[in-house]
């Protein structure tokens, strides 16, 4: 196996969450999770081929992991100390909780897969030319979902899919403090589970167990993992919103990966009444508790893949964007 365990993925996605503390300041110092050179997918009872999913379901830690189950792992963790619903701390400090509000279907722009997520939480497109890579944190960076699919023309068995993954998670986080690694679980579906997890170290020296359910499988020449990631002690309260997430996944074995943005379309409808803002160079615009600073713009001619439209043209624009509140704050931007 060695050709599969030297494969991986192609690019580096570095996804880092950032550990919230309750009633203290915002974490800054370790990473939820560190180098993901694979996908990761979390979800038991894809489809053959295109949407068909059954289901999957969470449970406590046990040595007899079934299939279609999404388990805690079995080996020892250290306890994380969290705080009541309304935030305040103990004496050992306390994670933030992580919060799911609502679900919505998040269908991606070239059909490759659908999943219901949380409409409060974030999404971080990291996709390439040759895989799509997609990642959503809640508000407080502390729970995470992460989609990766990648095409591979040649099929491989469930051990293989298995050694794909297990090589992954080991290189990936064999040297973070408490790393555990559970035995694989077939699917009923053909999925393979692993149940793995670490323990990250977040703001005020908090002690931080993490849970990662990782589910592998290949549908037609779709490789997909999903992974949901957690902290361990959160676990049960989250259980019935993260089954309705996993369950709902679905994998487009007949789409087209392409050329792993967004969308093939560049251009964007603007209403014709939407309110303008002109900034001039070096000016600072404040929008929320976000200044941007536009500090210089350049006119570039496209190239023979993208040339702008008749009556436009295409402009470089440096811009410095500044946190200005106390609080941590995501921003999204698109030109």
């Amino acid at each position: 196996m060695a050709s599969y365990s030297t494969r991986l993925f192609a690019v580096v996605l570095l996804f880092i969450v950032a550990l919230s503390a309750c009633g203290g300041e915002q974490a800054t110092s370790t990473p939820v999770g560190t180098s993901f050179d694979a996908p990761t997918a979390t979800r038991s009872g894809f489809g053959e081929t295109n949407s068909q999913a059954t289901s999957a379901v969470l449970s406590e830690p046990t040595v007899e992991a079934t299939a279609v189950v999404l388990s805690e792992p079995t080996v020892e963790a250290t306890a994380v100390v969290l705080g009541d619903e309304s935030g305040s701390t103990t004496s050992d400090g306390a994670l933030q909780p992580v919060v799911i509000e609502g679900l919505e279907t998040f269908t991606h722009p070239q059909g490759l897969f659908s999943i219901d997520v949380p409409q409060n939480w974030s999404l971080a497109d990291n996709s390439n030319p040759e895989e799509a890579i997609l990642v959503w944190s809640d508000p407080s960076q502390n729970g995470a979902l992460i989609v990766d699919i990648f095409e591979e023309e040649s099929s491989y068995s469930g051990e293989e899919l298995v050694d794909i993954l297990r090589t992954f998670l080991t290189d990936s986080f064999s040297e973070e403090p408490d790393f555990s690694i559970e035995e694989p679980v077939a699917q009923d579906d053909g999925s393979q589970l692993i149940v793995w997890g670490y323990t990250a170290l977040a703001s005020n020296a908090i002690e931080a167990p993490l849970l990662g359910n990782s589910f592998i499988e290949q549908r037609g020449n779709k490789v997909s993992i999903l992974t949901a990631l957690l902290p361990e002690d959160q676990f049960d309260a989250l259980e019935r919103d993260t089954e309705a997430i996993l369950n709902s996944y679905t994998i487009n074995a007949d789409a087209t990966l392409g050329d792993g943005t967004a969308s093939d379309d560049t251009t964007a409808p603007v209403a014709e009444d939407l309110p303008e803002t002109i900034i001039g160079v070096g000016e600072a615009y404040q929008i929320g508790a976000v200044e941007v600073v536009v500090n210089g713009s350049e006119e570039r001619e496209g190239s023979e893949f993208f040339q702008p439209e008749e009556g436009n043209r295409f402009y470089l624009v440096d811009v410095s964007v500044t946190n200005i509140s106390a609080e941590q704050t995501v921003v999204s931007s698109l030109l």
